[in-house]
């Protein structure tokens, strides 16, 4: 069977690692270069421990009172496009407590194979880095504390975080570069880190290292379950995955597909080893809502959720106001005063109801979909994959995935 993967981000690539393990003829196209979109800067975390919808109780207030804040971590984008309002008004419906509830019970379920999944790529020879100390969530003040632990405290009772509290000196003491007087911290071991632009680079080549055809700076006109349109020429095949980020939008229209996607812009930054701390666990900055990671040779800090904002450039004030909200989490680094090697801009594709888009398309029984992630792509792929791959090749359909189908309401 011949299976046409479109997107060659992280979720397209671990399909087209599954199809391909299973035996099938598998041609991944990308518009860009292997892992250049959403799967490129961000912070590589997979972290089932802090797997949720983001439509929850008190989002959109929230939402709306930051993006106030000019400069702040969170935006808005005004607008009268009719479709963005619709998703707008779309996310406040799913913003209800057991809806969110439901989410979380169907994101736990998916994520309950992530990591051996992780740990099966090494075993067939991908390679990557990746690293497994555990996500530190530090918070400077009480209030910003105790939300978090109300929060992990929930995700735990439905089957989601595993977590232990750290007090201000136990914080300090499991990451000497932290600052003295931080109210504390929630420590979840389990959770694990990679570099995303290598996991990405050694999917692409365990994939071409076993005659898969990756093409890239191909731009996908259309796709059909016998048929993909391109700019380089049609691909005939038997099946289809569109797993392109936000960039599948305009194919899920085509399919049927209801729920729709709007992208929220996030940034990063790298710093190079001697110009930033190494801290030993990945850092989630609670009052600042950073996180950072650790690879050879840096540190990335990423953050801002700019939600309906498609152009693919920074705003300075608001990157400027993002480091500077890292700067008293630190004993003696100030990453505002330093400038980074390196800064990227990415689209995370977010569905208005917080689940990711997994399973046959309404329209063609042939066309699968596997987008809408939002900022949990590297966290689900493996998961994502592993479940989706017999549904395309053998139709045996993983109950797991019910609460994803593309079919389902908006």
């Amino acid at each position: 069977m011949k299976v046409v993967v479109v997107g060659a981000g992280v979720v397209g690539l671990a399909c087209a690692f599954e199809l391909a393990s299973a035996g099938a003829e598998v041609v991944v196209l990308e518009r860009g270069t292997v892992g250049s979109g959403a799967s490129f800067g961000n912070t590589g975390w997979v972290c089932p421990s802090l797997t949720h919808p983001l439509p929850g109780p008190g989002t959109v207030g929230e939402g709306l009172r930051a993006a106030f804040h000019l400069t702040g971590p969170l935006a808005v984008r005004p607008g009268l496009d009719p479709g963005y309002l619709r998703w707008l008004w779309r996310f406040r419906a799913s913003c209800t407590r057991e809806r969110w509830r439901d989410g979380v019970r169907a994101l736990a379920a998916l994520n309950a194979r992530t990591l051996e999944l992780l740990a099966g790529y090494p075993a067939a020879g991908v390679a990557f880095e990746s690293y497994g100390a555990g996500l530190l969530l530090a918070a400077r003040t009480e209030t910003k504390l105790a939300n978090y632990r109300e929060l992990f405290e929930e995700l735990r009772s439905l089957g989601a975080a595993t977590f232990r509290e750290l007090d201000s000196r136990e914080t300090r003491e499991a990451e000497p570069a932290l600052a003295d007087g931080l109210a504390g911290a929630l420590l979840t071991e389990v959770d694990r880190w990679v570099r995303p632009e290598t996991l990405t680079a050694g999917l692409a080549d365990w994939l071409r290292g076993r005659a898969v055809e990756v093409r890239e700076g191909v731009d996908v006109r259309s796709v059909s379950g016998k048929r993909v349109e391109t700019s380089a020429g049609d691909v005939d095949c038997d099946r289809v995955v569109v797993a392109a980020g936000i960039t599948s939008s305009p194919f899920l229209a085509e399919l049927g597909v209801r729920v729709t996607l709007a992208p929220a812009r996030g940034y990063s930054v790298l710093y190079e080893d001697g110009k930033a701390p190494t801290p030993q666990h990945a850092l989630y900055l609670a009052d600042a809502l950073l996180g950072l990671s650790r690879y050879e040779g840096g540190l990335r800090v990423a953050g801002v959720f700019e939600l309906g904002f498609h152009a693919l450039r920074i705003d300075e004030r608001r990157l400027r106001t993002m480091l500077a909200s890292a700067d008293p989490f630190f004993a003696e680094w100030s990453p505002s005063a330093l400038p980074p090697a390196s800064r990227w801009v990415g689209l995370r594709p977010l569905t208005s109801d917080g689940l990711p888009l997994i399973g046959p398309s309404p329209r063609d029984p042939h066309v699968f979909v596997a987008t809408g992630h939002g900022m949990l792509g590297v966290t689900l792929a493996p998961a994502t994959a592993a479940a989706l791959a017999p549904l395309v090749l053998e139709g045996r359909d993983d109950p797991v995935l019910a609460p994803f189908r593309p079919d389902r309401a908006p």
